[in-house]
């Protein structure tokens, strides 16, 4: 099973949002090691849909950038193509926010969590997609 990439025109909260939802602990882990590197440093982007563990629904695309400033999610040129901007500490705090689903004894099994509410459009992580 591969985490889920999904775009929602109309969130919840009546807000766009990207929805990462599914996949086994071992494959959030490793989404969530590869936002520490951006967050420690080792890495100024980050292509999340080009994971092995990510499976983009309709060709979703989305780029981690570590900057000096933060601006959230914004979409690019390219439909269902976003870049998600955040300072170093940003991208450590998201990082945190995955541990309790890379490790299922430490998550509920329907969990949730807001990876970021930055600019127009959400961040989700999602144990099962609701």
């Amino acid at each position: 099973m591969t985490i889920a990439l999904e775009y929602i025109a109309d969130g919840d909260s009546g807000r766009p949002l990207l929805l990462l939802w599914g996949g086994e602990p071992a494959e959030i882990e490793v989404l969530r090691r590869a936002i520490r590197n951006l967050a420690d440093g080792r890495a100024e982007s980050l292509a999340i849909h080009e994971l092995h563990c990510v499976g983009p629904v309709g060709g979703v695309e989305l780029f981690a950038l570590r900057r000096k400033w933060s601006r959230g999610v914004v979409p690019r040129a390219r439909a269902g193509s976003f870049d998600w901007i955040l300072h170093g500490w940003q991208w450590d705090n998201v990082e945190g926010l995955l541990v309790p689903f890379a490790f299922r004894a430490l998550s509920y099994p329907n969990g949730f969590q807001y990876l970021s509410q930055a600019g127009d459009i959400e961040v989700i992580v999602s144990r099962d997609g609701s």
